[in-house]
């Protein structure tokens, strides 16, 4: 009979911390994330008087994420350029970045040249402004699409290709952490300047314009600045003094007021958009 009772008890303790766990202690989608993004959209939903939650996509599928209503933003150094202009609700720049390549370090010396790279097995992520940046600028020997960029970084140090191409703001980062500090980018090497923005569905300007204007009014009470400085990118700010909203009779503002929170679409991305605890 004690046996009994001794089981039911545990198993009483045992469901109850379960249900603690599950309600008490309940976590937010995206609370474990920091990064320069993170951190500016969590101090622009609080201006607009919104939640905001971070959904993990495969970056490669951020198109179908925004048209299908799964997500409201894809912000997580997205580059502008012409084809996503006619694609989505774009929104002005507010970081400067560049397409990197990165190789082993102990090879380095090797790259003198672009035109090195045309012999070379070269991988992007797929989706990318740097898998643009292959076909346009280095069109070589054998292309290696990527999930994400950190895979690129993995795919060098194992030599299963040569060259990687991605975005400088990562690339910089990356080379200087443990794990891979045997990389380097090629810092002689240019692909061109580039500017990073976020952006809606297409038609969405009411709400992208309210989004820039509250970046325009957290530079102007240096919360801008100060999150930037947090991940060494103050120097590639390029959020203007002053923005003027468009006139519009769109209602996406409203959607995203009366549904109380913005669903941003994110990739791992340090220093952009990462988990805290892989710092």
């Amino acid at each position: 009979m004690k046996k009994k009772i001794l089981v039911v008890t545990l198993i009483v303790v045992l469901v109850a911390s379960l249900a603690f766990g599950l309600m008490g202690c309940k976590k937010e989608k995206g609370d474990d994330l920091i990064g320069f993004d993170v951190d500016l959209a969590r101090a622009v939903a609080d201006k607009m008087g919104v939640d905001v939650e971070f959904k993990l996509i495969d970056w490669n599928s951020k198109e179908f994420e925004i048209k299908s209503g799964s997500i409201d933003l894809i912000w997580n150094g997205m580059t502008i350029n012409d084809e996503r202009k006619i694609e989505f609700e774009l929104s002005p720049g507010y970081l400067k970045n560049a397409q990197a390549v990165v190789v082993k370090k102990s090879e380095l010396s090797k790259y003198t040249s672009l035109s090195v790279l045309a012999d070379k097995t070269v991988s992007a992520e797929a989706g990318s402004a740097g898998e643009d940046a292959v076909v346009k600028e280095i069109n070589p020997k054998k292309y290696v699409p990527s999930k994400t960029q950190i895979d690129i970084l993995t795919e060098i140090k194992a030599g299963t290709v040569d060259v990687g191409i991605m975005d400088s703001v990562l690339a910089n980062s990356y080379v200087t952490k443990e794990g891979f500090k045997d990389l380097a980018v090629v810092q002689s090497f240019n692909l061109g300047a580039e500017e990073y923005g976020f952006a809606a569905k297409k038609g969405s300007i009411a709400f992208i314009d309210e989004v820039f204007a509250q970046i325009v009014e957290l530079k102007k009470e240096g919360k801008l600045n100060e999150i930037a400085k947090t991940y060494g990118l103050e120097a590639d700010l390029i959020v203007p003094d002053t923005y003027e909203k468009r006139e519009t009779t769109d209602n996406s503002l409203k959607e995203i007021k009366d549904k109380g929170k913005m669903v941003i679409g994110y990739t791992i991305f340090e220093p952009i958009s990462y988990p805290k605890d892989a710092e």
